[in-house]
């Protein structure tokens, strides 16, 4: 069951972020107040922070980048056909397109002579940072219109 302080200390938390409340007005509540609305804006900020500098790093990725593209591949969930979009990234150009079987080890890698091969960046609905790179391809796209 939530206490009355915590309920006010998630009201004064929402009016920060509204920015209907300064911080200076939060220095003005009592010590311990104001150490847990500082600790949870502290982790607000940390996620806000972490989001822009991903979709800053996915733009310079994708500008660095020798090719990117978009496809849309089937998948089964629950035995129910459905597509997702997918994001490729060749970086060097010589990269290849592997399939989950190619991807394990095998006992050639352990041989003087193994070449290995490089995979293609995949970014799907699966990667942390998918909607980072949505962004990046839509902000690319635009400033190219």
């Amino acid at each position: 069951m939530k206490t009355l302080f915590d309920t006010t200390l998630k009201e004064i938390v929402t009016m920060v972020h509204k920015k209907e409340l300064s911080l200076r007005d939060v220095g003005k509540l009592d010590r311990t107040s104001e150490i847990a609305v500082m600790e949870k804006l502290l982790k607000y900020d940390h996620q806000l922070w972490k989001n822009n500098m991903m979709k800053s790093l996915a733009h310079i990725e994708l500008v660095k980048c020798h090719e990117y593209h978009v496809e849309w591949e089937k998948i089964y969930i629950d035995g129910m056909r459905d597509f997702m979009e997918v994001i490729y990234i060749l970086h060097d150009g010589d990269e290849k397109y592997l399939t989950e079987e190619e991807l394990e080890w095998t006992e050639d890698e352990f041989e003087d002579d193994y070449v290995p091969v490089i995979p293609v960046k995949k970014i799907d609905i699966y990667h942390e940072h998918y909607h980072s790179y949505q962004d990046a391809i839509h902000r690319l796209h635009n400033d190219n219109t």
